[in-house]
């Protein structure tokens, strides 16, 4: 199976593909320790930070539905390549920027440039890999470099921030920009977008509002959306409240604040790695529905660490858990809704229930950095846990009457024909 992964890369095409697509991610995770620091240390406020997150979280639920439109219409190399452009300038002038609204304001375009290139990304690799074989073994590929982007890149932007400042760090940021975009350049792609213009926005319209139709009308299915809302609401509750919880509770003991965050992420990166390897074998061996809800039980241990602890080893061993908890739980759940969601209906629904959970995503980072603003770090950490413990528990219980008597919650490909998927 590895030689198989690993055979792809004489595609050359998809090398230069992967390798650009990897440098990108580095420079992202570079720039959230040097963003955040950088919020932090001007307005030491945590509505500030959720306010940040929010600036780069809420765009991309329009511009998410306006990016697909584009990729359909337009060269999406080009796309790729603008997009990194844009956000080469766009980084690099943060250090300068006169005041935190204007931060906000290029935040907000660097969201959108964002959306633009990840749909053209996703759309361009069927034109560069062929069949589905090769797909699997493309995109099985692709999130391993993306974990380990997730576990390397906190750590050098932690480094940077800590021994060279947060200026350089946005700099450095935009350089891997500039770097992906030239390796964008010699990709040859196929199934060029036939530049249709007819009915396009109408037409999507019409499929977003039959995806939330379907979720209606299959309870299951909606249970599922409801639950993977949730564990993402408590994930993103706390998500811009790191760097805050580092200076307030564990600097005072002589660590640095941007190096304590670049090992809270690297950790959760680990994790992540460590549950994508394993949930084959949790896949295979238990009921997917309590699959997904062990894994909100193990992130809910992670934020009661963080409530009720200050103690640093201990809090990065329950975000290693909870890293591994989250993963299994979000992969389950998509393949639970890929295998049993109706083919003719698929693109629809999974587009809604894409935008679903950026709106709880979006929605929870700027209530996270307001109610820490009035109660208090602790106190967001402590109302995340108990809410995705309390989701999860009554979770299996809408599972469990939801399909008493079906495959629904056991093993994701049981009982279906595999040439229906």
């Amino acid at each position: 199976m590895a030689k198989k992964r690993l055979s792809i890369l004489k595609n050359r095409n998809f090398l230069f593909y992967s390798i650009s697509r990897f440098i990108s991610l580095l420079g992202d995770n570079i720039h959230h320790i040097a963003l955040m620091t950088l919020v932090y240390r001007t307005t030491h406020s945590p509505r500030a930070l959720g306010n940040t997150l929010f600036s780069l979280q809420a765009p991309q639920i329009i511009f998410g539905l306006i990016s697909g439109i584009m990729a359909d219409r337009w060269n999406r190399k080009r796309i790729m390549i603008g997009a990194d452009l844009y956000r080469m300038v766009a980084v690099a002038a943060i250090p300068f920027l006169p005041s935190i609204e204007f931060l906000y304001f290029v935040l907000i375009s660097l969201s959108g440039a964002e959306s633009f290139y990840n749909t053209a990304q996703v759309s361009l690799l069927p034109g560069i890999l062929q069949g589905e074989g090769e797909l699997i073994s493309g995109n099985s590929f692709l999130q391993t470099t993306t974990t380990i982007a997730m576990i390397v890149g906190p750590l050098i932007g932690a480094f940077v921030v800590a021994n060279m400042g947060t200026t350089k760090a946005f700099l450095i940021d935009g350089a891997t920009f500039l770097i992906a975009a030239l390796l964008t350049l010699p990709i040859q792609q196929g199934g060029h977008p036939s530049g249709d213009k007819r009915s396009s926005i109408s037409a999507f319209w019409n499929s977003f509002f039959g995806g939330f139709k379907y979720f209606i009308d299959n309870r299951p299915i909606l249970i599922l959306v409801i639950l993977n809302g949730s564990i993402l609401s408590s994930v993103f509750l706390t998500s811009s409240l790191k760097i805050a919880f580092a200076d307030q509770f564990i600097s005072p003991g002589g660590l640095d604040a941007s190096k304590v965050l670049g090992y809270i992420n690297s950790m959760n990166g680990i994790g992540s790695l460590i549950g994508g390897i394993c949930l084959p074998f949790f896949a295979a061996n238990y009921l997917a529905g309590k699959v997904i809800i062990i894994g909100m039980i193990l992130t809910s241990l992670d934020l009661f660490c963080f409530a009720l602890s200050n103690n640093l080893s201990l809090i990065l061993t329950a975000i290693f858990i909870s890293g591994f908890g989250f993963t299994m739980a979000n992969l389950s759940s998509l393949t639970l809704m890929q295998v049993n969601i109706d083919n003719e209906v698929r693109g629809r629904a999974l587009a809604f229930y894409g935008v679903i959970l950026s709106i709880s995503a979006t929605c929870s980072t700027l209530a996270g950095g307001w109610i820490a603003g009035l109660a208090g770090v602790k106190f967001v950490y402590l109302m995340a846990a108990f809410f995705c413990l309390l989701t999860g528990t009554f979770g299996l219980i809408l599972l469990s009457f939801a399909h008493k008597d079906s495959a629904f919650i056991c093993h994701s490909g049981a009982g279906r024909n595999p040439g229906d998927r």
